[in-house]
């Protein structure tokens, strides 16, 4: 039986995703009212109403009402409010 991964095992574990590696960024969005942001570089703009976050490859717009950044370090940055729309930008 030839398996489909490079491997060659079923029960070896993966290789760690870009995220957990720290190469991609990970956004996990709970509702509408809580977000996370890992893995990013700077917080470009913050108001009320929109957030602009610089991520590995792309800029991150929160748009929403009441938007406030609960904590931030190094690498996570926690968003609290009415979170309205979450685009990805070049």
């Amino acid at each position: 039986m030839k398996l489909p991964f490079q491997n060659r095992c079923l029960y070896e574990s993966p290789a760690l995703t870009p995220d957990l590696q720290g190469y991609s960024t990970k956004v996990t969005i709970h509702y509408n009212t809580l977000m996370y942001v890992e893995n990013f570089k700077c917080i470009v703009n913050a108001s009320e109403c929109e957030i602009l976050i610089r991520a590995k490859k792309n800029l991150i717009r929160i748009t929403g009402k009441g938007l406030c950044i609960d904590y931030y370090s190094r690498n996570e940055i926690k968003i609290s409010g009415r979170i309205e729309c979450v685009n990805y930008m070049e």
